[in-house]
């Protein structure tokens, strides 16, 4: 029989301390941390992007959109809100694909009352497999702990936690990063509550003022892509799914299609209107507004940042064209 030494077995005991201490401490940082976040998302209200008001239901909107950049910066909510005498808020979020619109379409209902209208993006972009798009999950990792919905929905790891604390170190303004940070986390701790970004009125708030070039712009005529467009069914169940929803809640669904500076392949075009029009027939609640050539903006390029995002200008006309759709909706529904 082989005896443990007593020199040993402190070594053992040694590694199984250091051993619990270590684990316990990575325990530690672990709950420290998702509290802080979900702290911190829920009090700190100067994020434009981050879907706190939706978490908070606290904007008691009655048309709420839901979609990427082509939709957060092309729209003027409050204008809107204004013209038709109904609430409106925006919520689609940059470089986000038609997974996260959905999810958070449905944690949208889970948490505030039900809107009468959603208006969800409705282009090439968020069924190709050709183009890019991501579920940011670090904008909604924070609030795992107070949405079953959300923690169902994905178990955010050491990543998702520390991206969400370095995104809100860069959204900050003046670039004020960890100093921001830490005071963010002083006024929580004295009971108070950042300023209050209007995620009612937001417009163009993801890019800087653009320099134009119109010879640039111009050439969108010529550079039309010629690739047929390969459609991603994953992403199509998740516009089915977003209909299903909106049809059991009583929910007048809009797919809006956005503009486009310049004409695209008519191959691309058709399959993507003809999908989506499909869609609308399918649901007797559901619209598919196209917006996607008008001459009014062509004839502007200064109103562009790029082909596909508006700039402040263009985006009062886009809205001005949304709210006349809008009122030729029924009153009772509006």
């Amino acid at each position: 029989m082989t005896y443990i030494s007593s020199s040993e077995y402190l070594d053992i005991k040694k590694f199984a301390v250091r051993f619990l201490l270590i684990g316990g401490l990575i325990f530690c940082i672990d709950k420290g941390l998702a509290y802080w976040s979900t702290q911190a998302a829920m009090n700190d209200l100067s994020i434009p992007e981050s879907p706190v008001h939706l978490y908070r239901g606290d904007t008691n909107a009655e048309i709420v959109f839901f979609g990427n950049s082509k939709t957060h910066v092309n729209f003027d909510a409050a204008a809107l809100s204004a013209a038709v005498g109904s609430k409106a808020w925006n919520f689609a979020i940059d470089g986000t694909n038609i997974e996260m619109a959905r999810f958070l379409f449905e944690e949208y209902l889970l948490h505030n009352p039900v809107p009468k209208i959603a208006i969800i993006q409705a282009d090439y972009g968020l069924i190709s497999k050709n183009l890019p798009g991501a579920f940011r999950s670090y904008l909604v990792s924070p609030f795992t702990n107070i949405s079953p919905h959300t923690a169902a929905y994905f178990n955010p790891g050491y990543r998702d936690k520390l991206a969400f604390f370095f995104f809100r170190c860069k959204s900050l303004p003046n670039g004020e990063g960890i100093g921001a940070i830490g005071r963010s986390m002083i006024n929580y701790a004295l009971g108070r509550c950042a300023s209050a970004a209007p995620g009612d009125s937001t417009n163009g708030s993801l890019f800087s003022p653009p320099h134009i070039d119109i010879e640039a712009m111009k050439k969108c005529w010529d550079d039309v892509p010629h690739k047929a467009i390969q459609l991603n069914t994953d992403k199509v169940a998740e516009y089915r799914r977003i209909a299903e929803t909106a049809k059991q809640h009583g929910v007048r669904l809009i797919f809006y299609g956005p503009p486009q500076y310049g004409k695209m392949n008519p191959e691309i075009t058709s399959e993507v209107d003809r999908l989506f029009g499909q869609l609308a027939s399918e649901y007797e609640n559901a619209a598919y507004w196209n917006f996607r050539e008008l001459p009014e903006l062509w004839q502007h390029p200064e109103w562009w940042k790029d082909d596909v995002h508006l700039n402040k200008d263009g985006a009062e006309v886009l809205t001005r064209k949304f709210i006349e759709q809008l009122k030729k909706i029924p009153e009772q529904v509006l």
